[in-house]
């Protein structure tokens, strides 16, 4: 069970990473990875994708979420993410985590 929560946190992270939209690169580094702890603040900005993918992979791959309980958290508090979320960007129209839950549920 470890393993297959571990794993779907890491492709939830890479999906919604990848699939963030683009422009200062602000909203696409504030993916933030807590377990048991819903990160509250907004990493510092980078235009590079890998910053929140490594730091995220690292929590994940490092934590103990054998417990029945443990929750592995993926947010993005920067304060426009849910109207990039609906939509509001060429780049990303359907969002980002609506369409990466779709692909990790095999849904179309």
């Amino acid at each position: 069970v470890e393993l297959v929560m571990k794993k779907l946190a890491l492709d939830v992270l890479k999906g919604v990473v990848l699939k963030t939209p683009v422009d200062t690169g602000r909203a696409r580094s504030a993916w933030d990875v807590g377990i048991n702890v819903e990160p509250q603040s907004v990493p510092a900005a980078s235009s590079d994708a890998g910053t929140p993918l490594t730091k995220g992979s690292a929590t994940i791959n490092s934590a103990d979420v054998s417990e029945q309980g443990n929750t592995i958290f993926v947010v993005n508090n920067v304060k426009y993410i849910g109207v990039l979320e609906q939509g509001h960007s060429s780049q990303a129209p359907a969002g980002m985590l609506g369409p990466t839950l779709k692909e990790q549920m095999n849904l179309s």
